[in-house]
Parts: structure tokens; sequence; C-alpha cells
């Protein structure tokens, strides 16, 4: 099973092209990330989700991963804009930044995008992988990531 999506886009269009060999099995969840480059790779355009929506909403995934953290939690209220039955998977840990966020501010993040977003249909995550992050700084976001979640979970269950 395999799945791409990559995103054109002019000043005018907006084009999502699916490249799909796939089982229409009931049980597949399929997940489409964006990424606004790396190290190796930097972006090329302005960092801004507004020119997908409400198209990316078209997308055949039932969740869609977007980052957030290095961009201040720019563009959160997108979400809120357009409704959609999708689960956000929101980075909210900048893998960009040697800045190692506390739990609290983790917590700070997740209530900003509840604010937008069911908790059901919310999954905390970093905005990208931790591969060009030194392992210290990985291990001490991920702990932070951890506990804001919990932080949050505690406030939900009150």
């Amino acid at each position: 099973m395999t799945h791409g999506l990559y995103v054109a886009y002019d000043e005018d269009h907006v084009i999502l092209n699916e490249v799909k060999n796939l089982d229409d099995r009931d049980e597949i969840t399929m997940r489409c990330f964006t990424c606004f480059g790396n190290y190796v790779g930097r972006p090329v355009a302005k960092r801004s989700y507004r020119p997908l929506f409400p198209h990316i909403l078209d997308v055949r995934a039932s969740q869609l991963a977007l980052e957030f953290a290095n961009r201040e939690l720019a563009e959160l209220e997108l979400w809120g804009e357009f409704p959609s039955d999708k689960e956000l998977a929101a980075g909210l840990v900048d893998v960009k930044n040697y800045y190692i966020e506390t739990p609290e501010d983790v917590a700070e993040r997740i209530r900003a995008a509840l604010r937008y977003v069911a908790p059901d249909k919310l999954s905390i995550t970093p905005d990208c992988g931790f591969s060009q992050t030194a392992r210290w700084a990985a291990r001490a976001k991920l702990v932070s990531m951890v506990e804001g979640a919990r932080i949050v979970r505690r406030e939900l269950a009150e």
C-alpha cells in the first residue's frame, strides 16, 4: 500500500494531486502531513496554509498534520474557519529551535488549539520529525510535550 500527495499552486489556484495505490479497506487510516522545510530543504514560498484552504479538506485522509509551533501558532484559526470532520495533528513543539518548551508552554499551545478543535479530534505532535535535532533536545522536547498534554488532560477531566 502506498499513498502520496503533492501540492502545486500558483497565485490563483491550489491543486492537490493524489498519487495512490490503495486497497479500499475501512481499517486504513490516512494521514496527510504538510511540511515547511527542514535543515536540508528550505521553504521556497510564504509559509502559509491559507492558499490550501478549504481545498486541503478534500484530501482522502482522516487526519491532517500541520506545523504551528515554528510559526507561533499562526493560522491555527483556519481550523475554525473551515469546519471539518477531519482530525488535526497539530505541531505544537518546534523542532527547528533549540528553545526547550516547558510543559506549561505546550499546555498553553494545546489550550489554544482546543479553541478550534474538539479534544477527540486533536493529536499533539512535534512540527516535524526530530531527524535534524540533537538527541538531548529531542528528548527534552518530547518530555515537555507529554507533560503538557497531561496538564490539559487533567484540566479537561475536572
